[in-house]
């Protein structure tokens, strides 16, 4: 009778502890507006930094220490490279130049702010958004649009890459 009671406080303990483990996430939020009244449209991403670290790694085979008093000189020119090849933004069938307006720190996301000018009517947005998904295999970029008055969200996936909207 005791090594049952023992065994099945065991085995409860063991339950509870094992629902305390922590399964690691792998989100980013980006949020795309189109700013008629500025003539731009404006890029808001949020991507935990120790995982953007980790696929910079993978990419240029070097530590960046982004965001800490050991960041490399060439830290923040490497991550605007890696986003400039991972996130792609597409307007009225034209590739647009991303242009960094700054980058802050919150908790522990990087979140970096991106406007492209542009002053004409939007009537397709394309977008590819890779960041972080080659590095991996569960990263969700949850995307929020907001061109033209329509709001939309999308979800990419590894499998699912790109966004391509027509507006009238």
């Amino acid at each position: 009778m005791k090594k049952a009671l023992f065994f099945t406080i065991l085995c409860s303990l063991l339950f509870f502890a094992s629902s305390f483990v922590s399964h690691k996430f792998y989100l980013s939020v980006y949020q795309i507006e189109h700013n008629a009244a500025k003539n731009r449209v404006e890029v808001i991403a949020r991507i935990f930094i120790d995982d953007l670290e980790k696929a910079m790694k993978e990419k240029y085979k070097k530590d960046f220490y982004i965001t800490t008093s050991d960041e490399t000189k060439d830290a923040k020119k490497h991550l605007r490279n890696y986003l400039n090849e991972q996130f792609k933004l597409e307007l009225n069938g034209t590739l647009q130049q991303l242009e960094f307006v700054k980058e802050t720190v919150e908790d522990n996301q990087l979140i970096c702010y991106l406007k492209v000018n542009y002053s004409k009517k939007i009537t397709t947005f394309g977008l590819l958004n890779s960041v972080l998904l080659t590095s991996f295999s569960d990263q969700q970029n949850l995307v929020h649009v907001n061109i033209n008055g329509e709001k939309e969200s999308f979800l990419l996936t590894k499998s699912k890459k790109t966004i391509f909207k027509e507006y009238n």
